[in-house]
């Protein structure tokens, strides 16, 4: 399961570069309801809707999309590794 509190992050970042959620779901080629949807935990965006929020957003590609596989996996021992890691861009 992918951590809620990180992709709210990353739509928030990328909606406050483009200027709402409308428009960055329109830059993401998909609707208002998915990014919705995506906020409220009910579905997930993929690595790749992870990696465009994080360009759009000037944020760290690399590490969001390593925080998707590594949420995927489920692993403990991973995410409470990523979980540090994920202190840094909680401070940006």
């Amino acid at each position: 399961m992918q951590d809620l509190e990180r992709i709210n992050f990353l739509i928030d970042r990328a909606a406050a570069t483009l200027g709402s959620d409308n428009q960055l779901a329109a830059a993401l080629g998909t609707s208002r309801q998915v990014v919705s949807n995506w906020r409220h935990g009910h579905k997930e965006p993929g690595a790749d809707k992870q990696a465009q929020l994080a360009e759009m957003a000037g944020l760290d590609v690399g590490f969001h999309v390593t925080a998707s596989a590594v949420e995927k996996t489920g692993h403990a021992a991973a995410i409470a590794w990523l979980a540090k890691r994920a202190e840094d861009w909680r401070k940006r």
